[in-house]
């Protein structure tokens, strides 16, 4: 059996150990909290390095699609532009053409009234030559059909 002294002896171990223990948890306690700090703030760098990257990212993007919509819209711009001049150009050369096209005929119209006339007269000359040599086979007349 243990005397007093010993359980004295033996309590005072235990509470030294105990205290030991304690301490030892407690400065666990303390590293791991520090740690978990430490790792919670390091967690949140990585997160707004993370957040920023993404931000950046898309505001790369946003500036990029908005570069590629001004460019489209430029693009689009011109090629109507370029279309209306082209079909102003066709419409120029049509009309042109049109212009052309009645001037061309009115010279032939022309030419060809010219000719109508020319044979108009002609044939009216060749009228009067028949009348007046008709006429010379008619007794009493010695007229010419023209007078």
């Amino acid at each position: 059996m243990l005397t007093t002294e010993d359980k004295r002896w033996l309590t005072d171990v235990l509470d030294a150990r105990f205290e030991e223990q304690d301490k030892r948890i407690d400065s666990l306690r303390k590293e791991m909290y520090e740690l978990a700090a430490e790792t919670r703030n390091e967690m949140d760098r990585q997160i707004s390095g993370v957040r920023n990257d993404f931000g950046n990212q898309i505001s790369g993007l946003r500036e990029d699609f908005g570069n590629q919509i001004s460019n489209l819209r430029e693009d689009f711009g011109n090629q109507v532009s370029d279309l209306r001049n082209d079909f102003g150009n066709q419409i120029s050369d049509l009309r042109n053409d049109f212009g052309n096209q009645i001037s061309n005929l009115r010279e032939d119209l022309g030419n060809q009234i010219s000719d109508l006339r020319e044979e108009m007269h002609t044939f009216a000359a060749n009228i009067n030559r028949q009348l007046d040599h008709l006429m010379e086979y008619i007794p009493g007349t010695h007229h010419s059909a023209r007078e």
